[in-house]
């Protein structure tokens, strides 16, 4: 399991495991040198629940396994989407997302189905 109670080794396993496997998945337009991206949009994973972890990346939900393989976009559209939170039976993740103007709550499957918006 990733070590999250040390921000460190979190934001070094986004940038060395996850970050490079991103520009490899499917309708990923993340590049494996990003110059200077806002901390804010490319921060360290934010939730973790049975060796996945979600998080948000350039304004997408994401998930990927703990150890960087896998990743997958669940949200994709104009709204800025952060907080992720997996369910507590796992199957669902909550985020914040502002894609009608304010800060609303949404969910989405685990597996990328949608529900809630």
């Amino acid at each position: 399991m990733v070590g999250f109670a040390h921000p460190q080794r979190v934001q070094r396993w986004f940038e060395e495991r996850l970050l490079p496997r991103l520009s490899r998945a499917p309708g990923s337009c993340v590049r494996h040198s990003i110059p200077d991206v806002p901390r804010h949009q490319a921060g360290p994973p934010s939730d973790y629940h049975a060796g996945k972890i979600a998080f948000s990346y350039l304004g997408d939900i994401w998930t990927a396994n703990e150890d960087g393989t896998a990743p997958q976009r669940l949200t994709d559209n104009r709204g800025h989407e952060v907080d992720p939170r997996f369910s507590p039976d796992g199957r669902w993740i909550a985020f914040s997302s502002n894609r009608y103007g304010n800060n609303d709550v949404f969910v989405v499957a685990a597996t990328g189905a949608r529900r809630g918006g």
